[in-house]
């Protein structure tokens, strides 16, 4: 009988710690909660709008606490890509595309068979 399993194991089936969530995603969503109660408490006191309309207002700060725990691009949390992308912005002179070139349609090296126009000096020695 064979199983057949995914090749990465780990990732389609993460270690959960509540509900199916891993500790970062768990960390993620008490974070985000816990700071979308306090800007939605904090446009309450400073505009003294009805509540309902001040969660409207909180929801982008919760919406972008979730965004940065759980998206994840090429393996890797946004705050990790943004780190790989400076560094490689860092060393970017050090990067280089080898055998990427097609060689039959770029000149890669050539020398300039014209004479150059000699300088012109007293007597015949220059011509």
């Amino acid at each position: 009988m064979n199983i057949k399993l995914n090749k990465d194991f780990e990732q389609e089936y993460p270690d959960d710690v509540w509900k199916g969530f891993t500790g970062r995603q768990t960390a993620t969503i008490i974070i985000a909660v816990v700071l979308g109660g306090a800007s939605i408490f904090g446009i309450w006191y400073l505009t003294r709008i009805e509540p309902k309309y001040c969660v409207y207002l909180g929801m982008p700060v919760l919406a972008a606490i979730l965004f940065f725990g759980f998206k994840q691009y090429q393996g890797m949390f946004v705050e990790q890509y943004l780190k790989e992308l400076l560094f490689e912005r860092k060393i970017r002179h050090l990067s280089f595309d080898a055998g990427e070139l097609e060689e039959k349609n770029v000149r890669i090296f050539s020398m300039d068979t014209k004479k150059k126009e000699g300088r012109k000096k007293h007597g015949n020695k220059w011509k």
